[in-house]
């Protein structure tokens, strides 16, 4: 049998998004507002436990240690996309988009909301208007909000739209914040999430029972 590539347009994006998807975490999210740089020791890489990003199923690429030279809010992050089983056998496979996904409408992360880390305040709010399409790199800056925790803690949200909150504004756990967007330093919708304290960068996870909850309402 010959084996052969289809060169439809369709199956092209296909083939590019998933060389992208590979590739998420060597790219970096470019916060400029963020002037400190992370003093790294990995003797001291602490972990810290946040409420889910989204009240939906999601998966997340991990920006490992040293990817980015220290950057906070790179430096051990995460970016985070909204799935949907329909794919494959029995309807089990994770799902990023529908169609040919050159759309930001075919994503089903886009515009859904962004959900608070923690109980605390908004420090620093930064918009940018510029909307990016799928597969296209944008560039710059992306829109993101930082939180605080009353223990120094300090959580951003990068690519986010339609922000909800202003600098000041004190938040919940779980408080709807903004939306899903695709701006920046990014190839498609997503919500990236990075976390540090005293300029030492942690370890992301995701409460799991707050996921449950939210999963099984």
């Amino acid at each position: 049998m010959n084996a052969s590539f289809s060169t439809t347009p369709a199956s092209s994006f296909h083939a590019i998004f998933l060389v992208v998807l590979l590739l998420i975490p060597l790219f970096s999210f470019s916060q400029e507002g963020i002037e400190e740089k992370a003093a790294v020791d990995t003797s001291l890489i602490e972990t810290i436990v946040i409420h889910p990003v989204y009240a939906l199923k999601f998966k997340s690429n991990d920006h490992h240690f040293g990817q980015f030279k220290g950057a906070l809010g790179d430096e051990l992050g995460k970016d985070v996309m909204v799935v949907s089983y329909e794919g494959g056998p029995d309807k089990r496979f994770p799902m990023f988009y529908k169609n040919d996904g050159t759309s930001n409408e075919d994503w089903y992360g886009w515009n859904q909301k962004v959900l608070a880390p923690f109980n605390g305040k908004v420090v620093k709010v930064y918009i940018n208007e510029k909307v990016n399409q799928p597969g296209k790199k944008g560039g710059g800056r992306a829109s993101s909000i930082i939180f605080e925790r009353n223990d120094g803690v300090k959580v951003v949200y990068g690519h986010v739209q339609n922000i909800q909150v202003k600098e000041g504004d004190q938040v919940k756990a779980g408080q709807h914040v903004a939306h899903v967007g695709n701006n920046g330093y990014a190839w498609m919708p997503h919500i990236h999430v990075g976390a540090w304290k005293n300029n030492q960068p942690l370890q992301i996870l995701f409460d799991l029972k707050a996921q449950g909850k939210l999963l099984m309402k």
